[in-house]
Protein backbone atom coordinates (compact mmCIF):
# COMPACT_ATOMS: atom_id res chain seq x y z
CA UNK A 1 0.00 0.00 0.00
CA UNK A 2 1.30 3.77 -0.54
CA UNK A 3 1.87 5.83 2.42
CA UNK A 4 -0.49 8.56 1.29
CA UNK A 5 -3.59 5.67 1.04
CA UNK A 6 -2.91 5.34 4.60
CA UNK A 7 -3.69 9.05 5.43
CA UNK A 8 -6.84 10.16 7.41
CA UNK A 9 -9.33 11.03 4.90
CA UNK A 10 -10.12 13.76 6.85
CA UNK A 11 -6.82 15.37 5.56
CA UNK A 12 -8.42 15.22 1.77
CA UNK A 13 -9.13 18.69 0.35
CA UNK A 14 -12.72 18.88 0.46
CA UNK A 15 -13.23 17.02 3.30
CA UNK A 16 -12.25 18.54 6.86
CA UNK A 17 -13.37 17.12 10.57
CA UNK A 18 -17.21 17.30 10.15
CA UNK A 19 -17.21 15.29 6.70
CA UNK A 20 -15.04 12.68 8.23
CA UNK A 21 -17.30 12.19 10.92
CA UNK A 22 -20.18 11.41 8.94
CA UNK A 23 -17.46 8.96 6.58
CA UNK A 24 -16.60 7.28 9.63
CA UNK A 25 -20.08 5.81 10.06
CA UNK A 26 -19.67 4.04 7.06
CA UNK A 27 -16.01 2.66 8.14
CA UNK A 28 -14.63 4.81 6.19
CA UNK A 29 -11.45 6.05 7.87
CA UNK A 30 -8.90 6.16 5.23
CA UNK A 31 -8.54 7.06 1.57
CA UNK A 32 -8.14 3.29 1.48
CA UNK A 33 -11.21 2.99 3.06
CA UNK A 34 -12.83 6.19 0.45
CA UNK A 35 -11.71 4.42 -2.91
CA UNK A 36 -13.26 1.31 -1.72
CA UNK A 37 -16.71 3.18 -1.17
CA UNK A 38 -18.00 2.57 -5.35
CA UNK A 39 -20.82 4.01 -7.27
CA UNK A 40 -23.92 2.68 -7.57
CA UNK A 41 -24.65 4.43 -10.62
CA UNK A 42 -23.32 5.64 -13.43
CA UNK A 43 -24.58 8.67 -15.76
CA UNK A 44 -23.71 9.15 -19.18
CA UNK A 45 -23.49 13.58 -19.44
CA UNK A 46 -21.68 12.95 -22.62
CA UNK A 47 -24.70 13.59 -24.43
CA UNK A 48 -28.00 14.66 -22.83
CA UNK A 49 -31.25 13.81 -24.20
CA UNK A 50 -32.95 16.59 -25.68
CA UNK A 51 -36.02 17.32 -23.67
CA UNK A 52 -37.85 17.07 -27.01
CA UNK A 53 -37.34 13.81 -27.34
CA UNK A 54 -38.31 12.04 -24.21
CA UNK A 55 -40.81 9.76 -24.59
CA UNK A 56 -43.25 8.05 -22.27
CA UNK A 57 -42.03 5.37 -19.63
CA UNK A 58 -38.44 6.42 -20.76
CA UNK A 59 -35.46 7.34 -18.25
CA UNK A 60 -33.55 10.17 -18.76
CA UNK A 61 -30.74 12.47 -18.43
CA UNK A 62 -31.67 15.89 -19.07
CA UNK A 63 -29.18 19.12 -18.62
CA UNK A 64 -31.72 21.98 -18.55
CA UNK A 65 -32.34 25.67 -16.59
CA UNK A 66 -35.30 26.38 -13.67
CA UNK A 67 -37.93 28.32 -15.24
CA UNK A 68 -39.99 27.76 -12.85
CA UNK A 69 -41.11 26.16 -9.32
CA UNK A 70 -43.37 26.69 -6.41
CA UNK A 71 -44.94 24.36 -3.60
CA UNK A 72 -48.16 23.22 -3.26
CA UNK A 73 -49.27 22.16 0.17
CA UNK A 74 -52.53 19.95 1.35
CA UNK A 75 -54.50 21.70 3.90
CA UNK A 76 -52.42 20.81 6.70
CA UNK A 77 -49.31 22.78 5.30
CA UNK A 78 -47.77 19.28 5.16
CA UNK A 79 -46.56 16.70 2.62
CA UNK A 80 -45.82 19.54 -0.33
CA UNK A 81 -45.71 18.65 -3.18
CA UNK A 82 -42.83 20.94 -5.40
CA UNK A 83 -43.87 21.62 -9.30
CA UNK A 84 -40.59 22.52 -10.97
CA UNK A 85 -40.76 23.44 -14.93
CA UNK A 86 -37.42 22.84 -16.76
CA UNK A 87 -35.97 24.38 -20.04
CA UNK A 88 -33.30 23.13 -22.29
CA UNK A 89 -31.14 24.96 -24.99
CA UNK A 90 -33.43 24.26 -27.70
CA UNK A 91 -36.22 25.96 -25.91
CA UNK A 92 -38.20 22.89 -24.74
CA UNK A 93 -39.64 22.73 -21.30
CA UNK A 94 -40.67 19.75 -19.10
CA UNK A 95 -43.23 19.53 -16.27
CA UNK A 96 -41.42 18.21 -13.07
CA UNK A 97 -43.06 16.93 -9.77
CA UNK A 98 -41.42 15.99 -6.30
CA UNK A 99 -43.36 14.48 -3.92
CA UNK A 100 -42.71 15.76 -0.48
CA UNK A 101 -40.24 18.35 -1.72
CA UNK A 102 -41.57 21.40 0.19
CA UNK A 103 -37.62 21.59 1.00
CA UNK A 104 -37.02 22.16 -3.00
CA UNK A 105 -39.14 25.97 -1.95
CA UNK A 106 -35.74 27.88 -0.97
CA UNK A 107 -33.21 26.03 -2.75
CA UNK A 108 -33.74 26.16 -6.38
CA UNK A 109 -33.77 29.18 -8.30
CA UNK A 110 -34.99 30.58 -11.62
CA UNK A 111 -32.08 29.74 -14.21
CA UNK A 112 -30.24 27.44 -12.04
CA UNK A 113 -28.50 24.97 -14.26
CA UNK A 114 -29.34 21.08 -13.40
CA UNK A 115 -28.74 17.63 -14.01
CA UNK A 116 -31.60 15.56 -13.99
CA UNK A 117 -32.26 11.93 -14.00
CA UNK A 118 -35.47 9.85 -13.82
CA UNK A 119 -38.30 8.67 -15.23
CA UNK A 120 -40.49 10.39 -17.42
CA UNK A 121 -44.43 9.79 -17.06
CA UNK A 122 -47.94 10.81 -18.64
CA UNK A 123 -49.64 13.08 -16.44
CA UNK A 124 -52.64 11.31 -15.05
CA UNK A 125 -54.70 14.41 -15.05
CA UNK A 126 -53.40 16.15 -17.87
CA UNK A 127 -52.85 12.96 -20.31
CA UNK A 128 -51.65 15.23 -23.37
CA UNK A 129 -48.86 16.65 -20.43
CA UNK A 130 -45.84 14.37 -19.67
CA UNK A 131 -43.59 15.25 -16.66
CA UNK A 132 -40.89 13.85 -14.87
CA UNK A 133 -41.66 12.21 -11.56
CA UNK A 134 -39.20 12.35 -8.41
CA UNK A 135 -36.17 12.64 -10.94
CA UNK A 136 -32.63 12.65 -8.80
CA UNK A 137 -30.77 16.19 -9.40
CA UNK A 138 -27.71 17.34 -9.60
CA UNK A 139 -26.62 21.55 -9.42
CA UNK A 140 -24.14 23.31 -11.96
CA UNK A 141 -22.43 26.05 -12.14
CA UNK A 142 -22.44 27.72 -15.72
CA UNK A 143 -18.40 28.31 -15.22
CA UNK A 144 -15.94 26.43 -13.32
CA UNK A 145 -17.23 23.02 -14.17
CA UNK A 146 -14.97 20.24 -13.50
CA UNK A 147 -14.53 17.50 -15.43
CA UNK A 148 -15.69 15.40 -12.58
CA UNK A 149 -19.23 16.78 -13.62
CA UNK A 150 -20.03 16.64 -17.08
CA UNK A 151 -18.47 15.88 -20.86
CA UNK A 152 -17.97 12.22 -19.12
CA UNK A 153 -19.67 9.39 -17.72
CA UNK A 154 -20.19 10.28 -14.34
CA UNK A 155 -20.60 8.19 -10.76
CA UNK A 156 -23.20 8.60 -8.92
CA UNK A 157 -22.62 7.56 -5.06
CA UNK A 158 -25.25 7.19 -2.58
CA UNK A 159 -24.72 10.09 -0.10
CA UNK A 160 -23.54 10.04 3.25
CA UNK A 161 -25.70 12.43 5.29
CA UNK A 162 -25.09 15.91 3.86
CA UNK A 163 -22.26 14.90 2.13
CA UNK A 164 -23.92 14.51 -1.11
CA UNK A 165 -23.13 12.70 -4.28
CA UNK A 166 -21.05 15.59 -5.53
CA UNK A 167 -18.83 16.35 -2.99
CA UNK A 168 -18.29 12.19 -2.58
CA UNK A 169 -17.48 12.71 -6.24
CA UNK A 170 -14.93 15.15 -6.11
CA UNK A 171 -13.10 13.78 -2.82
CA UNK A 172 -12.89 10.64 -4.03
CA UNK A 173 -11.39 12.01 -7.65
CA UNK A 174 -8.73 13.97 -5.54
CA UNK A 175 -7.86 10.79 -3.54
CA UNK A 176 -7.64 8.72 -7.04
CA UNK A 177 -4.42 11.21 -7.71
CA UNK A 178 -2.38 9.22 -4.66
CA UNK A 179 -2.83 5.81 -5.98
CA UNK A 180 0.44 4.43 -6.42
CA UNK A 181 1.30 4.29 -9.91
CA UNK A 182 3.60 1.09 -9.28
CA UNK A 183 0.05 -0.13 -6.96
CA UNK A 184 0.87 -4.39 -7.36
CA UNK A 185 -1.82 -6.35 -8.31
CA UNK A 186 -3.94 -9.06 -6.23
CA UNK A 187 -4.20 -11.74 -9.22
CA UNK A 188 -1.44 -13.45 -10.68
CA UNK A 189 -1.20 -12.04 -14.58
CA UNK A 190 -1.90 -15.21 -16.34
CA UNK A 191 -5.22 -15.32 -14.64
CA UNK A 192 -5.92 -11.17 -15.05
CA UNK A 193 -5.24 -11.88 -18.60
CA UNK A 194 -6.86 -14.83 -19.38
CA UNK A 195 -9.97 -13.21 -17.57
CA UNK A 196 -9.36 -10.28 -19.65
CA UNK A 197 -9.11 -7.80 -16.48
CA UNK A 198 -7.77 -4.35 -16.35
CA UNK A 199 -4.43 -3.90 -14.12
CA UNK A 200 -5.63 -3.30 -10.26
CA UNK A 201 -4.67 0.34 -10.53
CA UNK A 202 -6.70 0.80 -13.87
CA UNK A 203 -9.72 -0.99 -12.49
CA UNK A 204 -9.91 0.99 -9.42
CA UNK A 205 -9.98 4.67 -11.59
CA UNK A 206 -12.45 2.63 -13.80
CA UNK A 207 -14.39 1.93 -11.24
CA UNK A 208 -14.60 4.95 -10.04
CA UNK A 209 -14.31 7.30 -13.74
CA UNK A 210 -15.27 4.93 -16.69
CA UNK A 211 -13.50 5.62 -19.74
CA UNK A 212 -15.86 7.35 -22.67
CA UNK A 213 -16.00 4.14 -23.99
CA UNK A 214 -17.71 1.81 -21.67
CA UNK A 215 -20.96 1.13 -22.16
CA UNK A 216 -23.65 2.45 -19.74
CA UNK A 217 -25.88 0.01 -19.67
CA UNK A 218 -22.79 -2.21 -18.66
CA UNK A 219 -21.76 -0.28 -16.24
CA UNK A 220 -25.28 -0.32 -14.01
CA UNK A 221 -25.52 -4.16 -14.11
CA UNK A 222 -21.48 -4.21 -12.99
CA UNK A 223 -21.17 -6.13 -16.09
CA UNK A 224 -18.46 -4.04 -17.18
CA UNK A 225 -14.99 -5.25 -16.22
CA UNK A 226 -13.47 -2.64 -13.89
CA UNK A 227 -16.85 -2.44 -11.81
CA UNK A 228 -17.13 -6.26 -11.51
CA UNK A 229 -13.95 -6.39 -10.04
CA UNK A 230 -14.99 -5.19 -7.12
CA UNK A 231 -14.42 -7.83 -4.46
CA UNK A 232 -11.15 -7.93 -5.99
CA UNK A 233 -9.65 -4.41 -5.82
CA UNK A 234 -9.48 -4.00 -2.32
CA UNK A 235 -6.62 -1.37 -2.27
CA UNK A 236 -4.56 -3.17 0.55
Amino acid sequence: MSQGLENAVRMLKGVGPQRAELLAKRGIHTLEDLLNYLPFRYEDRIQFTPIKDVRPNGVYTLRARVASGSAVRGMRGRDAIYHLLVKDEAGFSLPCKFFHGGYLEDRLKTGQLLVLHGKVEVDRLRPARLEMVNPQFELLTDEGQDSTEVGRIVPIYEAIGTFSTRAIRRATYAALQQLDLNLADLLPASVRLRMNFPPRRQAIIDAHFPPAGESVDLLNQFRSPAPSMKSSSSIS
